[in-house]
């Protein structure tokens, strides 16, 4: 009969005292950030940040090169590249449609299929650099606190695809959500540091601890999760 080990989560009480001190993170409690690009005089992003009601953290794999060790033998993988999926983003749209006029606009206005002018003339079917059409979006974490626990920013982002929206007579209970797909170059993690400096000494004076600050490397919206 195995038997429990000591210090190890086995035990309710140990499990329990884990969770009240270190707490958890929930899936409910974060906001997004998604800043117009150039080509684009629209800004939404207030909007947004209040009806972006579901997304997914980009993940990362490795391309990897399987070689032998000795030349023969079993395989081993090696990592030779990186690779990121495209993030889904789900929005709950307002009465007016806003969400969707403002990601069909910037996918309009990446390579334009529809004439916005002259609605049903013909488009021009350009491309415009990516420079103009693309923006950092960020993602904030929050803890039941509503302290911010860390952030993702996707760099150079912008819409892969827009979903179609799905309509129905009978459907008379659900929201009507927008949903859409962004492609970006890279992503970073980062997260608002507590840190306490020390002042050196003058002729004659203490070594002075200063009291902590909060240093953040990057604009964060304030938590709407405090009580």
């Amino acid at each position: 009969m195995a038997e429990n080990l000591p210090g190890v989560g086995f035990d309710i009480s140990n499990f329990s005292r884990n969770i009240s001190q270190y707490g958890t993170a929930q899936t409910n409690k974060f906001i997004i950030q998604i800043p117009p690009p150039s080509i684009l005089s629209t800004n939404i992003s207030d909007l947004i940040s209040y009806r972006a009601d579901s997304v997914h953290i980009p993940g990362v794999s490795f391309e990897t090169q399987q070689t032998h060790r000795y030349g023969i033998g079993p395989s081993q993988k090696y990592p030779t590249n990186v690779n990121f999926n495209e993030v889904s983003i789900s929005f709950i749209e307002d009465g007016q449609s806003t969400i969707w006029k403002f990601l069909n606009s910037w996918i309009n206005g990446i390579f334009q299929f529809a004439n916005p002018v002259s609605p049903g003339a013909l488009p021009s079917y350009n491309l415009q650099y990516k420079d103009s059409y693309s923006t950092d979006i960020t993602v904030n974490l929050y803890n039941n606190e509503g302290k911010n626990i860390t952030s993702v920013t996707m760099t150079k982002a912008f819409p892969l695809n827009l979903n179609d929206v799905t309509l129905s007579w009978s459907d008379n209970s659900n929201l009507l959500k927008v949903n859409a797909s962004f492609a970006f170059t890279e992503w970073y993690e980062y997260t608002a540091i507590t840190r306490r400096t020390i002042t050196p000494p003058t002729t004659g004076q203490p070594l002075q601890i200063n009291p902590e600050r909060t240093i953040v490397p990057s604009p964060i919206v304030p938590s709407p999760f405090t009580s």
